[in-house]
């Protein structure tokens, strides 16, 4: 299977996923069309494939698990991904057999995965430059229209980083400082591209090793003197490349969310009044302020380029304020202790 293909149906599989999730809607399916469950129970071989669609590997037992048919011709698709072997994909229907085993096939040159763990920690974290994209939310309501600002990007960028700089200690990660600015900007791009196309949960079961060997070579003259440096330590050191996205409303947006608060509120008041009851649709969802910073950091092995890790944490506020700015800067000088999540 193409990867194209592949990440088409990893697509259809999370949509499908987050879709069925929802206990009333199934409900109402099952009553109205009549769908039904069905459970099947998946092995591979080799034992420890991961499989797509249910979120487990097939290590120590055969997976259970069951999916539920809209219909009769409604195909739920299962992938089978295990390092140094190449993806399997096995699409079953509501009158399918139950048990279903993958025959996964070597990829030649790529063996397992053999990696032994190195943990992240504040003494062996080195963050690159930090890449930021301010986004602009713009639009009233359910209006939404998001827009990328350069000129706040760009402040907040050189802010954000600066204030790493003077903020790190023995007490915190490594901020690393690169001279070529151009340069820089240039390979974060590629990093940017690359990074934000793989999946935390299948870092580890891709068929060939992730890695940012090809872009550290690429700009070697950039990153050979860092990549000589974190030689000479006697700790296992790692690099982070860290990108967030910070969305701030607009001004607008604000005061127009603020007047259809009041406005809903005056025609709830009169239909009331009229009729005893409020007839209009009120979505307060559709209302709520979403100023958040999302921060992602991609760990990868230096002397490798491996991609070792995903993590991620948001708070919520936007970094466009000189005091939610340097909030974010301590926040993000100390997360290897933070409470992070991975992506997912």
């Amino acid at each position: 299977m193409d990867t194209d293909s592949l990440y088409n149906k990893l697509n259809e599989n999370a949509i499908k996923m987050r879709t069925l999730s929802i206990s009333t809607l199934c409900l109402i399916l099952l009553i109205s069309t009549g769908c039904a469950s069905r459970k099947f129970i998946i092995s591979s071989y080799p034992e420890g494939a991961y499989i797509v669609g249910c979120g487990e590997t097939t290590k120590e037992h055969p997976i259970d698990e069951t999916v539920i048919f809209v219909g009769k011709s409604d195909p739920y698709h299962f992938i089978a991904m295990k390092r140094g072997y190449y993806p399997d994909t096995l699409t079953v229907f509501k009158d399918s057999p139950p048990e279903l085993h993958f025959d996964l096939r070597p990829v030649e040159g790529i063996p397992p995965l053999l990696r032994k763990p190195i943990e992240l920690k504040l003494e062996n974290a080195n963050l690159l430059p930090v890449q930021v994209d301010i986004v602009l939310h713009k639009g009233v309501g359910a209006m939404n229209k998001y827009e990328e600002s350069e000129e706040l990007s760009r402040k907040a960028r050189a802010e954000l980083n600066q204030r790493l700089q003077t903020s790190q200690t023995d007490t915190t990660i490594s901020v690393i400082e690169l001279a070529e600015e151009s340069e820089w900007q240039k390979a974060s791009a590629e990093l940017e591209d690359y990074l934000q196309s793989l999946s935390s949960e299948l870092l580890a079961y891709y068929p060939e090793v992730p890695t940012v060997a090809g872009i550290l070579d690429k700009y070697g003259e950039l990153f050979s003197p860092v990549l000589e440096q974190l030689k000479q330590s006697s700790e296992e050191e790692l690099l982070v490349y860290g990108w967030c996205r910070s969305v701030k409303p607009t001004a607008g947006r604000i005061a127009g969310n603020m007047g259809l608060v009041v406005a809903s509120a005056a025609v709830s008041g009169y239909e009331t009044a009229t009729y005893g009851y409020p007839v209009s649709y009120s979505d307060p969802g559709a209302f709520a302020l979403d100023n958040s910073t999302l921060f992602v950091a991609y760990v990868f092995d230096p002397d490798s380029g491996e991609v070792l890790e995903i993590r991620q944490f948001v708070v919520p506020y936007d970094i466009t304020k000189e005091e939610r700015l340097l909030e974010f800067s301590r926040s993000i000088i100390q997360f290897p202790l933070a409470e992070i999540s991975q992506l997912p």
